[in-house]
């Protein structure tokens, strides 16, 4: 049976304008933090390459080192366990500042079990504890950690800093539409409720600042947000 086309037209026109302006898509950004926040749009992302700067703004994350991927795997069984680790390292700068040293590391684990022709994998992300552990050291002083976790399809951690720790999860908003999205469209931070930075991991990628944070808070969430852009979510988590 045929279904009427009037009622669906609405629906047919939202899906062809977020189709045409894919290209455009934005995360979607809080009424109150989008008036309060500075945007910085970010290269040497879109493709990341580790032999070029990344940049937005006034900040830069130079000396990029990434230790390549190591896996093993371990049969039991009927199931075999497969891990791989990713180590990678940058410092973050900016004029003014100390530089920050950011060193990481993030990890994929599964459980993969049947024939190849049938091969079932089951990701043990969630189980197994953060998916992105970092280290960020400001100047001499000592190093906060950063850490990413899955809960399903979104992220959620925590980034300690001198001034106290940021919540960290993703965002699954884009601008313009109520539609979620299964992957993160991007990573905020927050304290006691209230959004400071967000990075937005949408084309070649977008970070906002709150304008009142001050220059030495500036430089350590961007280089918290630079290690979230180096991410390859297909592999971490």
């Amino acid at each position: 049976m045929s279904m009427p086309l009037m009622p669906l037209l609405p629906a047919i026109g939202s899906a062809v304008v977020a189709l045409a302006g894919c290209s455009m898509a934005e995360v979607r950004l809080s009424d109150g933090f989008s008036s309060r926040s500075i945007s910085y749009e970010v290269s040497g992302y879109s493709p990341r390459r580790f032999n070029q700067p990344l940049r937005f703004g006034p900040y830069s994350a130079l000396e990029m080192r990434d230790g390549g991927i190591f896996s093993t795997s371990i049969p039991l069984r009927s199931v075999e366990l497969q891990g791989s680790w990713r180590p990678f390292a940058f410092t973050q700068t900016t004029t003014g500042q100390p530089p920050v040293e950011v060193r990481c590391q993030s990890t994929a684990l599964s459980a993969e079990t049947g024939r190849d022709s049938r091969r079932l994998s089951i990701d043990l992300n969630a189980l197994a504890g953060p998916f992105m552990d970092c280290g960020l050291r400001p100047g001499n002083n000592s190093a906060g950690s950063f850490e990413l976790s899955r809960n399903g399809v979104r992220i959620q951690g925590m980034l300690e800093s001198e001034s106290g720790p940021y919540a960290v999860r993703s965002i699954h908003l884009m601008a313009g539409t109520s539609l979620p999205t299964s992957e993160p469209a991007g990573v905020e931070f927050q304290r006691d409720g209230k959004v400071l930075a967000l990075v937005d991991l949408l084309n070649s990628g977008r970070v906002h600042m709150d304008r009142s944070l001050d220059e030495h808070e500036r430089i350590y969430l961007a280089a918290a947000a630079s290690s979230v852009l180096m991410l390859d979510l297909s592999f971490d988590g």
